[in-house]
């Protein structure tokens, strides 16, 4: 069972898609993940309770899946991630902070935290 990425996966400078849904056994991400990833597909990595803060740093960034993501307690700083397009959090029932979204604009407006039930 996957438990964590090779740390050397940042210098893959090419990588535009990660998707590591369903690695239930995951626990814990590379600081650097390339500063031209896309898309990154968490979803129902269970087991992983935080993200690294440098996920901040990917400039191109435009979708974020972490739903079903029950241990994640936090997210880092997203504001320089300016192409975020879709940032999907639904089932993450772990979530204890969020950062300051105000600044984040996702689809040409203004993002917006909405409680799920």
């Amino acid at each position: 069972m996957l438990s964590t990425l090779p740390q050397r996966l940042g210098e893959c400078i090419h990588l535009q898609t990660l998707c590591l849904r369903h690695c239930r056994g995951l626990t814990s991400l590379p600081q650097r993940l390339g500063v031209r990833l896309q898309t990154l597909d968490l979803t129902e990595c269970r087991a992983l309770s935080s993200l690294p803060e440098r996920l901040g740093d990917c400039v191109a960034l435009q979708g974020l899946f972490l739903n079903h993501c029950s241990s994640l307690f936090s997210l880092p700083q997203l504001d320089k991630c300016v192409e975020l397009q879709e940032l999907d959090l639904r089932g993450c029932e772990g979530l204890a902070h969020l950062p300051d979204l105000s600044d984040l604009w996702i689809n040409s407006a203004p993002a917006t935290v909405a409680e799920a039930h």
